[in-house]
């Protein structure tokens, strides 16, 4: 779209919201704009609509969103926009999703978060004083209500320096017990005005952040799988354990699966061409996989076993859970096995290729060797 078309047609969008605005008693503005009454900013091709978090307001925006969409034909992409909700329940904020047809990512991790940064105070600058996490209280508005700010006499957006005097706390006389109580909890060091404040990360005993303590700190700890050590191993190779792991959880989309929501999938399987593809069949009971399996498990010196899948991997679990060069090697043979036997599937579905026995075999003895010999 050239550039005098694309201030053509925001034109008119900045009119179909204009009136949609003017005609509606519900809509509000975003609170930080309201004086402004500022409902869209609009920079080349970059749009942002802002209103009040309420659910009336955003109908208002949608609605004038459906129009611009009928009369230009153009429509938003929800592979390329995102919704900011702050501060809102999380009744409000579904219902907010759900109108413009999105789905909520990581935002919904702050709460989370918020609790485990502690900012340690110097001259206080960048730090917010009711909202952030450096009093001993935590944040003081998770805790005392906003008169605590009308008694204070400072502003509710105020900064940590406004009470900070040179190297000491510097409160406003207090109006109320509330505020005796927070001038009593105040942190034990003085602050320094000569420097910036610092963040900590409270998970860490460094006080540094790392991605292993955030992920420990947010996800509900569970039990290690049994199937643990023979996925994820020392030198295993990351995209075949990957698919081994998928296989294990029940996650690739073998045709029985993809069944119970396409009725009218084709259900065979592609490698035999005689039996209903599902896990137990591809892994290894189909007669394609079943003379791969026994080709590798014959060089490693292992006769098969028989099991169906879910036995199999029990039984390997068990036994195949060492660092032994034996037991790797068993580990290495099984998920390559896996992913090479599946990325057959997939090349005789979707690129109407087809290898043998012996070819896939093949592919898969020289991928373990290259392994082994590098490990080596």
């Amino acid at each position: 779209m050239s550039t005098y078309l694309c201030v053509i047609v925001m034109e008119v969008l900045s009119k179909i919201l204009a009136k949609r605005i003017e005609n509606s008693h519900s809509f509000k503005f975003h609170w930080k704009y309201d004086k402004i009454n500022l409902s869209h900013l609009c920079f080349a091709d970059d749009l942002i609509m802002l209103c009040h978090g309420s659910l009336s307001s955003a109908l208002v925006l949608k609605a004038a969103l459906d129009e611009f969409s009928l009369l230009s034909g153009l429509h938003a992409n929800h592979a390329k926009n995102n919704i900011f909700i702050s501060d809102l329940s999380s009744t409000i904020s579904h219902q907010l999703i759900n109108l413009f047809g999105y789905t909520r990512k990581l935002f919904y991790l702050r709460p989370l978060v918020r609790p485990l940064i502690q900012y340690l105070i110097s001259n206080g600058s960048s730090t917010f004083l009711w909202f952030d996490n450096w009093h001993l209280d935590g944040p003081l508005l998770s805790k005392w209500s906003t008169r605590v700010v009308y008694d204070s006499g400072l502003p509710i957006y105020a900064a940590v320096s406004s009470i900070v005097h040179g190297d000491s706390w510097s409160w406003p006389t207090a109006m109320s017990i509330d505020l005796l109580e927070i001038r009593s909890r105040m942190p034990t060091y003085n602050p320094n005005s000569s420097v910036d404040d610092s963040v900590r990360w409270l998970p860490s005993s460094s006080g540094t952040y790392s991605a292993s303590f955030a992920l420990a700190s947010l996800r509900t700890p569970q039990p290690i799988v049994p199937w643990f050590k023979l996925v994820w191993f020392p030198k295993n190779i990351l995209r075949m354990s990957f698919f081994l792991w998928l296989a294990i959880r029940g996650r690739l989309s073998t045709r029985d699966r993809i069944l119970k929501y396409d009725h009218r999938a084709i259900t065979t399987c592609v490698l035999c061409n005689s039996h209903l593809q599902s896990y137990a069949h591809l892994f290894f009971e189909c007669l394609f996989s079943r003379a791969i399996w026994t080709q590798l498990l014959n060089i490693g010196g292992n006769p098969w076993n028989g099991l169906c899948w879910n036995a199999f991997t029990d039984w390997a679990s068990t036994y195949w859970g060492g660092n032994s060069p034996t037991i790797v090697a068993n580990k290495f043979c099984l998920g390559v096995a896996v992913y090479h036997i599946w990325r057959e599937r997939n090349c005789q579905i979707f690129e109407s290729t087809q290898k043998t026995t012996s070819v896939v075999a093949r592919f898969i003895i020289d991928t373990i060797r290259c392994q082994l010999s590098f490990i080596n």
